[in-house]
């Protein structure tokens, strides 16, 4: 379910393009910790920031007369929230950071989705995090 907000301001609708048009996909953030990041934890924040930031919630929804951003009233953080354990230890290829900051960047966000948001994170090994979102966001 969700609630409709507001339309696309024109900077907001230039970044929508370009992902449209596969010219641009997202950025991300990434951080590790020297102890694994509990997972109660994790959601616990998870919840206070996505209540405290509405724009953690938004989503972009297009008709054939406009294109706005509508606040998603009804998605589960375990859906936006995905776990990779071992991944140096699993394979004998090792990856490099950059290699997974590359595949990451080839992930596009799908428009009109009324249980995803336009972020996700990823808990590589319990205790590095990568926040990766639309740049329609920021």
């Amino acid at each position: 379910m969700s609630e409709k907000s507001r339309q696309l301001s024109y900077l907001e609708y230039y970044y929508f393009l370009r992902n449209k048009k596969k010219f641009y996909s997202n950025f991300l953030i990434h951080s590790k910790f020297s102890k694994e990041i509990p997972l109660d934890i994790l959601y616990q924040a998870l919840k206070k920031i996505t209540k405290e930031y509405p724009q953690f919630n938004l989503q972009v929804f297009e008709t054939k007369n406009e294109t706005s951003f509508r606040y998603l009233t009804d998605y589960k953080l375990k859906d936006v929230v995905e776990y990779v354990e071992d991944i140096y230890e699993s394979s004998k290829y090792i990856p490099h950071l950059e290699d997974i900051f590359d595949d990451i960047h080839l992930i596009r966000f799908t428009y009109s989705l009324k249980n995803k948001p336009l972020w996700r994170l990823r808990i590589i090994n319990k205790n590095e995090i990568i926040f990766y979102c639309d740049h329609i966001m920021w």
